[in-house]
């Protein structure tokens, strides 16, 4: 067929035609960013300009490697370097396309891991109408073996035979996720997850066609414009309801994880100033505090420190957690740097938590920023910050290694 002079021109009319319309939704998404109402300086607009390239990128590669539910494979994003959505940076994020009709085996040794989270879902995750979450376990609730090797099976009925980990597939179910957890950066290190379609292994998929080439350019094109459009009209919701340095009670939000309570506020800190946060310290198996920009991205988590969970932080000796977020570092232990900008998200997270703290904050000028600490609090020097950014980028560096 590929030697058929009748339709290399009909294939070559067809390409031609999807990298125009390609270019033509780059564009258009390049206006959605350009039009940000809180894009005001170079850098918010270059920001943005980069976010929307790693949204393509992104989808190019979830269309052209990691949509096929008849041999699906998992691919990481949401990460430090597709960033988009807030990702958690104690993290790795897996997706598989999959068919609701069809059965799924997905296995692992999952010894390296502090824990994971599973979900099944309907539709395109967050944005398209009809996303939902239809199922949802985690490593709580399964059954690991004592060597860390992990088995799940995928299906809409549960086979009489079957006594492993066994999840319930609708008809219209396209994705299954995965969340690992990676919280003690010294130690913990990704798990390889796999997933394979019953019937289908040792199998090979068919070949590219023009139609599919083309469909997979306009669909990668499509989420991407429509994530960008999405985020932006989310963000204008969530500073209409929220108050600068103001930090709400942790919850459960949707889209999200039954398992997490989040909490999401915006930072102000201006560069001769301090956001103090203090929270008592409740036992859980995880929390965290991370700041993103106002695109929803992680800042620089490979050079910076910006991020700070219950494995790495300072608890001080009279119980309380500590934590200043400032444009300059202020020589504390607990530090979340913004980057050099004075705005953006703070996110914080409990996993798995039977109670749920309220932090609180103030904000301080940062030369009178002792005034405000105990004297127990250590200062940290310039040699000490600069050891725990290098060893923070090995870290980083192993575990988002492409």
């Amino acid at each position: 067929m590929g030697n058929d002079s009748s339709s290399g021109p009909l294939a070559r009319q067809t390409l031609a035609a999807a990298w125009q319309s390609f270019a033509d939704d780059i564009a258009s998404g390049a206006s959605i960013v350009s039009a940000a109402p809180f894009a005001n300086d170079p850098r918010d607009l270059a920001e943005g300009h980069r976010y929307l390239a790693r949204l393509i990128a992104f989808a190019i590669q979830e269309e052209f490697g990691f949509a096929d539910p008849e041999f699906p494979a998992f691919h990481r994003g949401l990460d430090p370097l597709a960033p988009w959505g807030a990702p958690n940076v104690d993290n790795i994020y897996l997706t598989a396309t999959i068919d609701g009709r069809s059965d799924y085996r997905v296995w692992a040794n999952v010894s390296t891991i502090d824990g994971f989270i599973l979900n099944t879902n309907e539709g395109v995750f967050p944005i398209f109408p009809g996303f939902k979450t239809t199922g949802e376990t985690s490593s709580r609730d399964l059954v690991i073996g004592e060597d860390g090797h992990f088995e799940l099976l995928l299906s809409a009925e549960r086979p009489a035979d079957w006594k492993g980990n066994w999840m319930r597939l609708t008809p219209a179910d396209s994705k299954f996720s995965v969340r690992q957890y990676l919280s003690d950066w010294d130690r913990h290190l990704p798990a390889d997850f796999h997933i394979v379609k019953l019937g289908n292994e040792g199998l090979t998929p068919a070949p590219l066609t023009p139609e599919r080439c083309a469909k997979a350019l306009a669909d990668a094109v499509h989420w991407a414009k429509t994530l960008a459009a999405y985020y932006l009209k989310r963000l204008a919701n969530e500073l209409a309801a929220s108050r600068y340095n103001e930090l709400p009670v942790p919850q459960k939000r949707v889209p999200g994880s039954e398992y997490v309570h989040y909490g999401v506020t915006f930072f102000d800190v201006a560069e001769d100033e301090a956001l103090l946060i203090e929270m008592p310290d409740e036992p859980a198996p995880y929390w965290s505090f991370q700041l993103y920009n106002l695109w929803n991205e992680s800042t620089d988590a490979f050079h910076r420190t910006t991020s700070i969970n219950r494995m790495q932080a300072r608890i001080d000796p009279d119980g309380v957690l500590r934590i200043v977020i400032a444009q300059r570092d202020p020589g504390v232990p607990n530090w979340l740097d913004t980057d050099g900008q004075r705005r953006g998200y703070l996110w914080y997270r409990w996993i798995w938590a039977d109670k749920v703290p309220s932090p609180t904050g103030r904000l301080v000028k940062l030369a009178e920023l002792r005034e405000h600490l105990p004297a127990f609090v250590p200062q940290i020097g310039e040699a000490q910050r600069r050891e725990q950014r290098a060893r923070r980028r090995v870290h980083l560096e192993t575990r988002y290694y492409r």
